[in-house]
């Protein structure tokens, strides 16, 4: 199971390149904002399986459909 503790475990989290970049810099940590992000970043993730599985499931009645027509053409 992936345990996800912060948006740094995400890989489509962004570089930033001004001091706010990392939480040791600035001492501050803004919980509530990378809570945020983490949420929409795995609401994302979860969007992306679920379009691939259901890519996959046409993708398998399609090749049902072409085997079907392939015997019923060879008969």
């Amino acid at each position: 199971m992936l345990i996800i503790h912060d948006s740094h475990h995400i890989p489509a989290n962004r570089h930033r390149r001004d001091h706010t970049a990392c939480r040791s810099g600035t001492g501050f940590f803004r919980g509530r904002r990378e809570a945020d992000r983490v949420r929409v970043e795995l609401a994302s993730i979860r969007d992306r399986r679920i379009r691939f599985a259901w890519l996959v499931g046409r993708w398998s009645e399609h090749k049902a459909r072409i085997s079907l027509v392939k015997r019923e053409n060879n008969l």
